[in-house]
């Protein structure tokens, strides 16, 4: 719910307030700098968690880097900014864009079909960004134009399907 949440908010506002084009070459201010600085640090800590087989650890790492873009997107504020500032709405909209797709190559070494499907939505490539650079925004591809709202990531499987895997293995 986190990831996808993001995403669809983060496109919603983009195709709202920008006519569905995120910028594509933007400087970043401090505040940018330091959540790309701790999207790094993130990258780090799954790095380690990988190479130690901390796969809950890696998981945990993750998608902390998606609420960090959650929490930058809440203190931005783009929807009450665009009316006062769309020059500073359309950049923090843009940051987040730009943020979604270093975050998913975070995900790629144990979910990379979900890493390309965010990557593609974000940008006209599948291409991974780097692991070495994931907090340099420079390395992001080109941001996509947005149209219309983001599929879901995932399938909800129905509680009765669980409960029925889950009588299963109580079986075995």
């Amino acid at each position: 719910d986190t990831i996808w949440n993001l995403l669809s908010r983060t496109v919603t506002l983009i195709i709202k307030y920008m006519n569905g084009q995120p910028l594509q070459n933007i400087e970043l201010t401090w505040a940018a700098q330091e959540l790309f600085t701790n999207i790094k640090t993130i990258s780090d800590s799954v790095a380690l968690s990988t190479e130690t087989y901390h796969f809950r650890d890696w998981v945990q790492s993750a998608v902390e880097s998606f609420k960090l873009i959650n929490w930058y997107i809440a203190q931005a504020a783009p929807r009450e900014t665009a009316k006062s500032n769309p020059d500073q709405a359309a950049y923090d909209l843009s940051v987040v864009a730009h943020a979604i797709v270093h975050a998913a190559s975070i995900l790629a070494p144990y979910l990379p079909e979900t890493s390309r499907q965010l990557i593609t939505l974000f940008t006209w490539s599948d291409n991974l960004i780097e692991w070495s650079q994931i907090w340099d925004i420079s390395k992001t591809p080109t941001l996509a134009q947005f149209t219309e709202k983001p599929a879901y990531l995932f399938t909800k499987i129905p509680d009765e399907a669980i409960e029925g895997e889950l009588e299963k293995l109580g079986k075995m």
